[in-house]
């Protein structure tokens, strides 16, 4: 009896082996094997690197977030990111402004290339408008002091708007599309088309866009002594622009490759927005001035009263 037990337990201990050291199911396997990705930037420091390894604040973009975001402009994709607010009124005049910096302090960026320019807009800055929303992969805002990097139209941060552009691999493909798109906003319409064709080392890509946007409506409000009712239009406000971007590149072996591109962009129509004083509910009122116990109307903020 005691060697028939002995040769039971042996026998289940053998059946055991196996299950108890058998592989751990795929699922587990699938979590261990599982990696993020790091974001990587490109500006913050003219160079691939990890956010987490930048010390200036920078917000980055990708094509996923974008396409979520289905954005009007290019100025409408930095309104949610912190730090950062879009100052104009249109489809057209919105400028960033970050920390309260705006204007040549706020230097703008194409793939890299700058579009600041002195000579065309000293005050206001330059518009993201010039870059083709529907052309734009990537958008990368640092936020802070950058003038030693970029120089000193780069001391309240830095906006990258990088664009899509063909890589050739050796092989011949070619990729096409429309799209129409309409907004309740001033009733804008607005059509575009591309066409990217991939050929041994060469690669092409041409887009362009046209669009029309009305004046839109206003909400109501006070500010100080002044009403303005709902329903009111904010005349021009609107725009008409078109865009023409041509790209072409050449990848020879190794590291070497040479591009050229073309972007043209125009704006017809294209206002700073404003408000008929008929419009307002409540007219600017008189007031008193200590200058010599005389009232006196301000014709405008900030002006004084004559003696």
């Amino acid at each position: 009896m005691p060697n028939t037990l002995s040769i039971r337990l042996l026998a289940a201990t053998l059946v055991l082996a196996p299950v108890l050291s058998s592989p751990a199911p795929a699922q587990e396997r699938k979590a261990d094997s599982t990696r993020t990705l790091r974001t990587v930037t490109v500006t913050a420091t003219r160079a691939p690197t990890d956010v987490r390894q930048v010390p200036a604040p920078v917000t980055v973009y990708d094509s996923a977030s974008i396409r979520e975001k289905s954005p009007n402009s290019a100025a409408d994709l930095l309104r949610e990111a912190p730090g950062v607010d879009v100052v104009g009124t249109g489809p057209n005049q919105g400028r960033p402004s970050i920390r309260g910096q705006r204007g040549q302090r706020i230097l703008l960026l194409q793939d890299g290339l700058r579009l600041n320019n002195n000579r065309r807009q000293q005050d206001f800055g330059e518009l993201p408008a010039l870059v083709d929303v529907d052309q734009i992969e990537r958008v990368e805002v640092v936020r802070g002091p950058s003038s030693v990097l970029y120089g000193s139209d780069a001391i309240g941060g830095v906006i990258n708007l990088i664009t899509r552009t063909p890589r050739a691999d050796g092989t011949t493909r070619v990729r096409g599309n429309l799209g129409y798109r309409y907004s309740g906003a001033g009733e804008q319409q607005r059509g575009d088309g591309s066409l990217t064709v991939t050929r041994g080392a060469f690669a092409f890509t041409g887009s362009g866009s046209l669009r029309n946007a009305g004046n839109y409506e206003v909400p109501g409000g006070s500010f100080g002594d002044l009403t303005l009712p709902d329903g009111i239009k904010l005349d021009d406000s609107g725009v008409r622009d078109r865009s023409l971007n041509l790209y072409a590149s050449w990848r020879g072996q190794g590291r070497s490759n040479a591009w050229i591109r073309h972007d043209r962009y125009v704006a017809r129509d294209a206002g700073f927005g404003f408000v008929e004083p008929a419009s307002w509910a409540t007219p600017p009122r008189a007031s008193s001035s200590p200058i010599r116990g005389r009232r006196c109307r301000r014709r405008r903020p900030g002006s004084t009263c004559r003696r």
